[in-house]
């Protein structure tokens, strides 16, 4: 089982440059690039002196193996309001991760307002987890599952007869052991980049007939803009939706919610479209 806190932690090794080591419980397609994205943004949160992100656009360059990772810290422009930042995440050099990270300072002038309600969905504790799903379907959970709860709304269908549906899903998300970390606004920020990276590709497969569904789609682009709201408790809402596929590619979008705070984060994530390679190939 990972823990969000503890596997996205990073150590300095000099100005402006971090050490993190890449656990392999986060393992998807290699290390789950939400998990990459949030080491990027810690990192992002060591260097600066302002409280929060802003936002976050993160591309993945390669795959890493489950070993220490370098990240390196570039100020691109800083003021008492506000600092963008750029960060790398090198394996032996090569690069793994680049992502844009715009901070802000605590406690910014400005009118509130939402102009959207949440959708209106059963509470967590009336919903089984996707784990338990699947395993009643005879299908075998994920061991990414292990690191949080995921509690799709309605009954997605599952097996090999599936039939192609609306390419969409909500889900309630709580992180395993820790499911939020209220004094850490980057690690609450966190929770929402692995929770939009998780659903994309979900939502996307909910458009194809289980009997098409022969790719897998690994992120190319993850983008997330933070609201200013800070999240109330442990679950967090996903509203996710897949846009299109097409020339290889498969978009999806997605907004982040806490059950009182309203929305914290919204934003999308480009894919690309690949067979898995065969055992023995």
């Amino acid at each position: 089982m990972g823990n969000l806190g503890s596997d996205t932690a990073v150590e300095p090794t000099g100005q402006d440059r971090y050490r993190a080591v890449l656990s392999p419980d986060w393992a998807m397609w290699g290390p789950n690039g939400g998990y990459l994205a949030a080491i990027a943004l810690r990192a992002a949160g060591a260097a600066t002196t302002l409280a929060r992100p802003a936002s976050v656009t993160c591309s993945f360059l390669g795959t890493a193996t489950f070993d220490p990772v370098e990240l390196r810290v570039t100020r691109l422009r800083s003021g008492r309001r506000a600092e963008a930042l750029r960060v790398g995440m090198f394996q032996d050099d090569r690069p793994i991760v680049e992502a844009s990270v715009w901070t802000v300072a605590a406690n910014l002038d400005g009118p509130e307002r939402q102009w959207r309600d949440a959708p209106e969905v059963p509470p967590p504790a009336e919903l089984p987890t996707m784990a338990e799903r699947v395993a009643a379907a005879g299908g075998k959970p994920i061991p990414l599952w292990r690191n949080y709860e995921i509690r799709p709304v309605g009954e997605p269908p599952i097996g090999p007869d599936r039939p192609a549906g609306e390419p969409n899903g909500k889900a309630w998300v709580r992180f395993i052991p820790q499911a939020a970390f209220p004094e850490d606004p980057w690690l609450e920020a966190c929770r929402a980049v692995i929770a939009m990276d998780i659903i994309g590709f979900p939502s996307v497969a909910q458009g194809f007939p289980a009997e098409e569904l022969t790719f897998i789609a690994p992120t190319l682009d993850l983008q997330l803009t933070f609201h200013g709201a800070t999240p109330t408790g442990d679950w967090l809402l996903i509203d996710s939706e897949g846009l299109r596929t097409g020339a290889g590619l498969a978009g999806a979008r997605a907004q982040v919610w806490s059950p009182e705070a309203g929305m914290v984060a919204s934003g999308g994530q480009q894919m690309i479209m690949t067979v898995p390679r065969q055992e023995g190939r």
